[in-house]
């Protein structure tokens, strides 16, 4: 905990905006951490379906299914400006678990007015997930469009795993975030190369080209677009 205090700390420095993609915690330590800095948290519930979930965790506090999808509640209560969840698409039923993922946005949109909700859309597109639940570039467009619909406030997260002419694309259809220049590996910012890899990413532009496609598309690269009240 302290190191993470510390690195926000240091962060805090060059970055006028903080986000946490850590393990779930106790509110008491998220507080710790938005008290540091920090001002966003992603936390994906990864299935909401039970039973897939305890075949994907067989140990460890991972394995506690209320915990976890409890956590973006307990970022909330300590603070943080934004909330960003999602399912991980290939380990349960796709349908189902954007139904979900959707309706657990809406909760929290309703209990916390103030706090910023957005959904990702990471998939599973190789090895690790199940065939007859893989999401394919159609689905996941209409998965994207229903949840613009749904919830019009919602905030839209397409990641790195997407292909980069896919996700120019995405751009015109409700997302609003885009990553880029990502890195999946321990220590990957500093040691390119590492053979631990949590997932191949696949677009692989640097933050100023992503930010060029914004521009070319006709939109404006917006960096930040908030400022807390004293």
């Amino acid at each position: 905990m302290s190191y993470l205090r510390d690195a926000i700390a240091v962060l805090k420095q060059y970055f006028a905006s903080i986000a946490l993609e850590i393990f779930p915690m106790d509110e008491k330590d998220y507080r710790t951490l938005q008290q540091a800095g920090a001002d966003s948290l992603t936390v994906y519930q990864e299935v909401y379906n039970r039973e897939v979930y305890r075949e994907v965790h067989l140990a460890g506090k991972k394995r506690d299914y209320e915990y976890r999808l409890l956590t973006p509640e307990r970022g909330a209560e300590a603070g943080f400006r934004a909330i960003n969840i999602g399912t991980l698409f290939g380990l349960g039923e796709t349908r189902s678990e954007a139904f979900f993922a959707a309706m657990h946005a809406r909760y929290l949109q309703h209990a916390f007015p103030r706090v910023e909700i957005s959904l990702s859309l990471p998939r599973i597109t190789g090895e690790g997930g199940k065939p007859e639940n893989i999401l394919p570039d159609r689905q996941l467009v209409q998965t994207m469009l229903a949840w613009r619909l749904f919830l019009p406030r919602l905030g839209i997260t397409v990641s790195t795993r997407e292909a980069p002419a896919f996700r120019d694309k995405l751009l015109h259809l409700g997302a609003t975030r885009f990553s880029a220049g990502s890195r999946t590996d321990v220590g990957g910012y500093s040691e390119p190369g590492s053979s631990t890899v949590q997932f191949e990413i696949t677009d692989n532009r640097s933050v100023a080209e992503v930010v060029e496609m914004i521009r070319q598309n006709g939109y404006q690269p917006v960096f930040k677009d908030w400022e807390p009240l004293q």
